[in-house]
């Protein structure tokens, strides 16, 4: 609906609510559009800017641990759900084959084995760092994360509780060296957890995992029905391998039941089919590969895989034949792990002292510097030759949503009120949406995504529209909000702001600073009312912060349609966006501060400040999301201030 009004000889007291009053006729003089801006802001203490590293453990729990890795705890539990104690499963494993004099000394473990306290030592050593988180997979034929089942367990944690269970299941040593179900469980966390993750934190997040082992990978299958079977030693009996027989046959295979057999069912659960190639080491290598190519795929800031082998040298024959274990196949599958994992091989030997604190852990918080400084008017959008009249804000001006004949309201961002702005209704028009009728589209925009996550001036629901990230402000890291861009009409989704659309010559991203259109040829508003800037750094700081003095002069005023609170006839609210981020690092997202500032103008007679000159200090500064917050929150309290939602004086 089109909204008239009209002034006579108005004054306002400033940011009130006491409305505008007429003077008399010898008071009147006529004011300028203008508004200057100056102050200062700076960019985030680094030592507070977090850098995430997860750290994932991949741990070996077979049962050849309980000779090169020895415990004494209680790692595991039989069929009947009995503990079973390492150092006695150790000695049985040991006294069975009949020809080793020297088991007790072979199996005296200690209460915390190596590879268990190496892994303490990392925790201990970051724990107290909250940007610091880690996971662990540990696997044997069976395959945990964080000591639960592998469904619905919990990713990176910094949970002590959590901690201390997959800390204390690395005792345990059982049953064969499943590498392909291990590293498909850890692809499965990964993803998980970079899907999860605020792509503005997930490219400033280093992943290192360790994968740590004392055998080569068993069972090896080789394509076809044709592995080998497995000779009981009882005359004429013969199995099948697990290689060849279908999931739902291991039991009958191997003659089990019980507990037993359901314990079986969850072994080796990438093995999927029978008859097909599983853990050889083309497939192994594969794995990595696809690990590392996920730090590609979602863009994190690095991923690394390390490898560490544990032997111990001068085992008996006889145990090695026990577990199939091949030194030189083992160490070769761990090295080419490392080298397609881009990261490094450790050879832990002769029960040497297992540590992986010499692994680089860091994630080097990096110091931040400007990357953009926006200042725009959203009330004054430019068109053509001049500058037009948009008193909500909600990129169409009054004039065109008149024009419309849509039921659009010239004092409301959002119509019909359904949850999507003017602009981008009108601008879909023909495609289902109505900018005047909350029944077009027929599913409005839910009250649960009408918020502004990342403070870019679109809310979830319009987001998923255009096509940009909602917890991004700057989805195509041209260093303009989304929001911003949206407004001005370039693409919020790809980086246009090298471009000149219009033809006007000048490219959208100067446009959009300098408060021309980048859609319109409209050299005249970019040579007469562009906005002027003079943005300089200060001089370095002990903190490492940098800071910069800003003058922005010629920003021009509007008379707006007020917005239903008295007093607010002429509001101008305009807003100052500080993009920082790592200098060197052109990949990073960046983050965005803002300030809002608030002026009054009633042509020709009313201009609040009088003197056209503001001061914004850094305290005024918020982060983006914050002060978008606050503003949405503020909106319909007529108790606070609309432009930063703190309470009115």
């Amino acid at each position: 609906m089109r909204r008239i009004w009209a002034v006579v000889l108005p004054v306002c007291v400033a940011c009130s609510d006491a409305g505008l009053q007429p003077l008399d006729d010898t008071q009147q003089k006529v004011v300028d559009d203008r508004l200057d801006i100056t102050g200062d802001v700076c960019t985030a203490d680094p030592t507070e800017a977090v850098f995430p590293v997860k750290i994932l453990f991949i741990v070996d729990c077979s049962g050849s641990m309980q000779f090169t890795d020895p415990s004494n705890a209680n790692t595991t539990t039989d069929a009947q759900g009995n503990a079973i104690n390492a150092q006695a499963e150790c000695m049985a494993s040991c006294q069975g084959t009949g020809a080793v004099p020297n088991c007790a000394q072979l199996c005296a473990g200690a209460a915390n084995p190596g590879r268990q306290t190496a892994v303490q030592k990392v925790v201990d050593r970051f724990k107290n760092n909250p940007a610091v988180s880690f996971a662990m997979v540990r696997f044997n034929g069976r395959v945990t994360i964080n000591g639960s089942a592998t469904s619905g367990s919990e990713g990176f944690t910094n949970n002590p509780a959590v901690l201390n269970t997959a800390i204390a299941g690395l005792a345990q040593a059982d049953i064969t060296t499943d590498y392909q179900g291990a590293l498909t469980s850890a692809y499965q966390l990964l993803e998980r957890d970079m899907v999860e993750s605020n792509p503005v934190d997930r490219i400033r997040t280093k992943y290192v995992v360790i994968f740590v082992s004392d055998g080569a990978p068993d069972p090896v299958c080789k394509e076809g029905c044709g592995n080998d079977v497995q000779d009981l030693g009882i005359p004429g009996v013969v199995l099948d391998s697990w290689c060849d027989v279908p999931r739902d046959r291991w039991c009958d295979n191997f003659n089990v039941s019980g507990q037993l057999c359901k314990n079986m069912q969850q072994w080796y659960p990438s093995m999927a089919e029978p008859c097909k190639a599983y853990n050889t080491e083309t497939q192994i290598v594969q794995k990595v590969t696809e690990i590392i190519d996920l730090g590609k795929q979602y863009g994190v800031g690095e991923i690394r895989m390390h490898t560490a082998f544990l032997f111990v040298a001068g085992l008996p024959q006889v145990i090695l034949d026990l577990f199939s274990a091949d030194p030189v196949k083992s160490e070769r599958v761990l090295r080419a792990m490392a080298k397609a994992g881009g990261g490094l091989f450790r050879n832990f030997t002769s029960g040497q002292s297992i540590d992986f604190l010499d692994i680089n852990y860091s994630s080097v918080a990096r110091p931040f510097g400007m990357t953009n400084f926006i200042v725009t008017n959203p009330s004054a959008r430019p068109w053509v030759n001049k500058l037009v009249v948009d008193s909500d804000g909600d990129g169409v001006d009054d004039l065109s949503e008149f024009e419309a004949k849509l039921e659009m309201n010239e004092q409301s961002a959002d119509s019909d009120n359904d949850g999507y702005n003017d602009k981008l209704e009108l601008d879909r028009y023909k495609a289902g949406f109505d900018p005047g009728k909350a029944n077009i589209p027929a599913k409005p925009c839910p009250p649960s995504e009408r918020v502004d996550l990342d403070g870019d001036g679109l809310n979830s629901c319009e987001e998923k529209i255009v096509g940009t990230d909602p917890k991004v402000p700057d989805t195509d890291r041209d260093r303009i909000p989304d929001g911003v861009e949206f407004f001005a009409g370039t693409d919020p989704t790809r980086d246009d702001s090298k471009l000149d659309v219009d033809f006007d010559g000048k490219l959208s991203g100067e446009e959009i600073n300098t408060h021309s259109s980048p859609t319109v040829a409209d050299p005249e508003v970019h040579a007469e009312l562009k906005y002027l800037y003079d943005v300089h750094e200060q001089a370095e700081r002990p903190d490492r912060r940098r800071c910069y003095d800003f003058s922005v002069k010629q920003v021009r005023l509007v008379t707006t349609l007020g917005k239903n609170r008295a007093g607010s006839l002429g509001y101008n609210e305009i807003m100052i966006y500080f993009g920082e981020g790592p200098a060197d690092d052109p990949r990073d997202f960046g983050n965005f501060k803002a300030a809002c500032v608030r002026a009054q103008y009633v042509t020709p007679n009313f201009k609040f400040p009088a003197d056209g000159k503001v001061h914004v200090p850094a305290a005024k500064f918020m982060p983006l999301h914050e002060l978008m917050k606050a503003r949405a929150d503020a909106a319909s309290d007529p108790t606070k201030d609309p432009c930063v939602g703190a309470p009115l004086p």
